[in-house]
């Protein structure tokens, strides 16, 4: 599988190659761009894998047979693909790669664009009832885009990957709005949308339904229900993923009640089993680690906010390392109130930002008790070093920067 995944990753040079063209033909000469099942295709800045996540849980207590493509992985390749809630196996991947391969008769593929069809490959043998798709970045020209979603999804809108989708936020709704389809139903998980999603939403006449207009999450201490177009959910579970996201998910639900009918009793027991790794994950060791992927303001900002609501009697050690392209002082600033002491770790990807970038941001933010060091790994084992029993530790910045402090703490890689 190593040897695949490195084989694959050397085709092609570049990391980030936006654009259809390649994988279109290929998709449509090996029909791998089009499924017997409803799509649902999730695109956003934030809340993209919690939408999944809680749809793939959800519809799997419902008794169907469910594959969710999601990315980055945290761990383990294998975790971008799951069946029925499983990653799906090396001799899966293999089998799909080996025909990809044979079948691309020299096609240049970007590494995305590769695995993707490989996973399309896998899927198209599953016989499934409702396969669930990440957008991997932007909508447009992602690769997941060659497939005909039944139900679009944008969850919110932030600044973020400027690089490719541009530099305000109606650049990159543009581009998110880019899997919309003709007369199918939109789901908006953000209140605020820009202008740009919904011009595309009127100019494909599409349904379109939004959160705080046309359903409603309201919570209270003990649950909270979910109000509809035409139906109500009452007494629902509170959730560990973020509520908007479940709201936004249980929107995409009843669209498609027809097709794949889902219980009340399932919803439940779906919103209660939907754990997302990376996401205000809480680790107890000696003393508690919260491992979130966070890495653009908004993210950090909720992130922030959900750390101010947990009851904490010590310190909190953040731990952070991110990428340079990244809008890294607007990312830190919401975690200000919340630190006391900072570990900024380089992050060895060839995007990563040093720990002298990270601890230059911070002195201009006026921050002075931060240490800085040569990989995330050893930031975060300082930070475990330093921690009394009554801190806490927060881990975030990056994908990477939650999968090198978890190799540490499961005894693997250095985080190099």
């Amino acid at each position: 599988m190593k040897n695949w995944l490195a084989y694959i990753n050397s085709l092609h040079s570049r990391e980030i190659d936006l654009g259809l063209s390649r994988i279109t033909s290929l998709a449509e000469k090996l029909s791998l761009n089009n499924f017997a099942c409803p799509v649902v295709t999730v695109a956003g800045t934030n809340g993209k894998g919690s939408v999944v996540k809680s749809l793939e849980s959800i519809y799997l207590a419902a008794g169907y047979k469910v594959a969710a493509y999601t990315s980055p992985h945290l761990l383990q390749f294998n975790e971008r693909l799951r069946l029925n809630g499983e990653p799906a196996t090396d001799e899966l991947f293999i089998e799909a790669f080996k025909f990809i391969e044979d079948n691309r008769n020299h096609q240049p593929l970007s590494f995305f664009e590769f695995t993707t069809l490989a996973i399309f490959y896998i899927c198209k043998k599953q016989n499934l009832d409702i396969l669930l798709l990440e957008v991997g970045l932007g909508g447009r020209l992602d690769a997941v885009n060659i497939v005909e979603p039944d139900v679009a999804v944008i969850t919110t809108i932030d600044i973020d990957h400027t690089d490719w989708l541009g530099e305000d936020r109606e650049s990159i709704g543009r581009e998110k709005a880019g899997i919309i389809r003709r007369h199918k139903p939109v789901i908006g998980g953000d209140p605020n949308l820009p202008n740009s999603v919904y011009e595309q939403v009127h100019l494909l006449e599409a349904p379109f339904y939004q959160l705080e207009k046309d359903f409603f999450a309201v919570s209270t201490k003990e649950n909270w229900q979910w109000q509809g177009p035409t139906q109500d959910y009452q007494g629902l579970p509170l959730p560990s993923l973020k509520i908007e996201n479940i709201a936004t998910s249980l929107m995409v639900i009843h669209r498609l009640q027809s097709q794949l009918p889902v219980s009340q009793h399932s919803l439940i027991a779906g919103i209660k089993n939907a754990v997302l790794p990376g996401r205000f994950e809480w680790i107890q060791t000696p003393a508690p680690i919260v491992f979130d992927v966070a890495h653009n303001p908004q993210a950090t900002a909720y992130l922030s906010e959900q750390l101010r609501k947990t009851d904490h009697a010590g310190r909190t050690l953040g731990v952070v390392g991110m990428l340079r392209d990244k809008d890294i002082p607007g990312a830190l600033k919401p975690m200000l109130p919340c630190i006391d002491q900072w570990y900024a770790g380089t992050l060895s990807e060839s995007r990563g930002a040093t720990s002298a970038n990270l601890q230059n941001v911070l002195s201009e933010l006026q921050v002075e008790n931060c240490y800085d060091f040569d990989s995330v790994a050893d930031a975060f084992k300082k930070a475990v070093e330093d921690c009394r029993p009554q801190d806490r530790i927060v881990v975030f910045g990056s994908f990477y920067t939650v999968a090198m402090a978890k190799e540490v703490l499961l005894g693997g890689e250095n985080g190099n």
